[in-house]
């Protein structure tokens, strides 16, 4: 399920950004920004969480941070690590650090995980 759609939920990754259109904040997605948000599915998904992505983003731009999500952010790969996936969780950690690199925010991922 995760490995397919890349999130927990089974619902394609296309609507991982919705939860902007509900809850009407500016949402940035850019090739490069100082600041990633990495979301996760639950506040992506879960209609009584998405009112955290809402509130970060919104300060985010109150404060006129440079600030991104990634262009196709997977699960974290917690419910893999839970449940006996733990090689199927670092392919997908693997993947969102290789996205997260390429925007080249602050900070490194580098020796994150080998």
């Amino acid at each position: 399920m995760i490995n397919g759609t890349k999130n927990v939920f089974s619902v394609d990754n296309s609507a991982r950004t919705n939860w902007s259109l509900y809850t009407g904040v500016d949402v940035k997605v850019k090739d490069s920004a100082t600041i990633v948000y990495f979301v996760g599915c639950i506040s992506s998904y879960q209609g009584r969480a998405q009112d955290i992505p809402a509130v970060i983003t919104s300060i985010l731009n109150c404060l006129g941070e440079d600030w991104t999500l990634l262009k196709d952010e997977a699960c974290c790969g917690h419910p893999l690590t839970v449940s006996s996936g733990i090689g199927k969780a670092i392919k997908l950690v693997k993947r969102n650090i290789k996205q997260l690199t390429s925007v080249s925010a602050k900070g490194r991922c580098d020796g994150f995980i080998s």
